[in-house]
């Protein structure tokens, strides 16, 4: 967002005095796409950051996982892509490495709710 005015002034000044090449070979319709590209791009990154706000650190970095977890299996089963038994075993040990962390954080977490009832 601070950048943002300057790149402008600087595309205006290029696009202005011709030393661009996309001041004769885009057309202006082409040039609107690209513009809305960069914000198709921002504003699911700001909708996540806003989001972000109100949740836990432990669930966003569940779903940190989660995504590329759904593209994996994406390519795997609907474009064929290769997966090998390497690949296979690093995928599980992550979720598994996933799966204690989050035992281990329910555990302490009820350990703790249970500390703070006996104590009233």
């Amino acid at each position: 967002m601070l950048v943002a005015p300057f790149a402008l002034i600087y595309l205006f000044y290029v696009y202005t005095f011709g030393e661009s090449t996309a001041s004769y070979t885009q057309s202006p319709t082409l040039t609107l796409i690209l513009l809305g590209s960069g914000i198709a791009t921002a504003l699911p990154l700001l909708l996540f950051a806003y989001g972000a706000k109100r949740i836990t650190f432990s669930v966003i970095g569940i779903l940190q996982y989660v995504a590329p977890t759904l593209m994996l299996i994406i390519g795997v089963f609907i474009f064929q892509e290769p997966f090998s038994s390497v690949q296979f075993m690093s995928f599980v040990m992550i979720w598994l490495g996933l799966l204690i962390f989050t035992t281990s954080r329910m555990q302490s977490t009820l350990r703790l709710r249970k500390q703070h009832a006996e104590s009233l």
